[in-house]
């Protein structure tokens, strides 16, 4: 009996210090996918009909996912944050003032009073997705400089106020 049980003991010691071997691992993983820009779903949000590039979004459209109460470029935002993130909390994010900070998946205001979603960005190239833009949504390249958005031929489009991060 004394024998089974140092077995038995010996048996769980050896399980016990897999498991906690295990676990780091497990929350590396788990921490590393949160902590990813959802690149599949910002894909996906950009392509689907409701939202992609030249259908119409003019000033009083509303969010046709988020219940978020928004017009105009802000209700596009708002069905972003749904669709990618699943918030019907467009300021659910972690808010930050430096536009160094943009990153891929953010949702950015800009002045004059605009609202606009990252979708991607690489060095001071940022890909945009927004409602609005001209009663239409429009997904076009710009250039960061600084905290100004600029458009292809260099004018700028919108200073960046603050944007918030969701992952």
């Amino acid at each position: 009996m004394k024998e089974k049980f140092k077995r038995l003991f010996a048996l769980m010691m050896t399980l016990a210090i897999v498991m906690s071997m295990a676990a780091p691992i497990a929350s590396a993983a788990t921490t590393a996918k949160k902590n990813s820009a959802p690149t599949t779903k910002i894909s996906k949000f950009i392509k689907d009909n409701r939202w992609k590039n030249g259908i119409s979004w003019g000033y009083y459209q509303r969010p046709k996912t988020s219940t978020y109460g928004s017009i105009g470029c802000c209700a596009y935002a708002a069905d972003f944050v749904k669709y990618v993130y699943g918030s019907n909390n467009l300021r659910s994010g972690s808010k930050y003032t430096k536009a160094s900070a943009i990153k891929t998946g953010d949702v950015l205001y800009g002045t004059p009073q605009h609202w606009m979603c990252v979708v991607s960005r690489s060095g001071s190239t940022l890909k945009i997705a927004q409602g609005n833009c001209s009663s239409k949504v429009r997904i076009a390249t710009y250039t960061l400089d600084g905290n100004k958005i600029k458009t292809s031929n260099g004018s700028v489009f919108k200073t960046f106020s603050y944007g918030y991060h969701y992952y």
